[in-house]
């Protein structure tokens, strides 16, 4: 005699229920080969057996009748001493109008030409350059320290 049956995976028929099967009715078969031939796949619920769509990735898990995505991983805590890119729109944004004036001004007046030249030349700032850190004094000659680090601080 033949014995259909589910299986975590699949149906099959054969004369033995094989191991971690379910027996199942002729009719449970057909629909659930119907049901496999649709993209669904067998799932096995204790005693019994769901047909349901396969996993929309491999990290997906089945929990309470539903395919649910894995957690968002945690962003990784960034180095807070690892080199970081200022975009100078993103410095002058932090500025107020009359700061922007007397930086502008500082800096014209400046007899660093290399730090004049690498203002207008870059669109960032990186904060391990050795220029970085004479813009940090200048700007602190200008507005003091506390406003220089605001000024020059690790964007979001």
């Amino acid at each position: 005699m033949t014995i259909h049956f589910a299986m975590n995976g699949g149906i099959g028929t054969d004369k033995e229920l094989p191991e971690n099967a379910i027996e199942i009715s002729a009719e449970q078969y057909q629909a659930a080969l119907v049901g496999i031939q649709s993209g669904k796949e067998v799932f096995l619920e204790g005693n019994s057996f769901i047909l349901r769509d396969q996993a929309p990735s491999k990290e997906h898990a089945w929990e309470n009748g539903e395919w649910v995505a894995p957690p968002e991983p945690e962003p990784p805590i960034p180095d807070p001493n690892s080199p970081y890119a200022l975009y100078k729109s993103n410095f002058i944004e932090r500025m107020t109008p009359e700061e922007a004036e007397k930086f502008e001004q500082e800096l014209n007046a400046s007899e660093l030409a290399k730090l004049r030249l690498m203002y207008h030349a870059v669109e960032y700032f990186v904060s391990d350059d050795p220029l970085f850190a004479v813009l940090h004094w200048e700007l602190t000659q200008a507005f003091g320290e506390d406003r220089a680090d605001e000024l020059l601080v690790r964007p979001e």
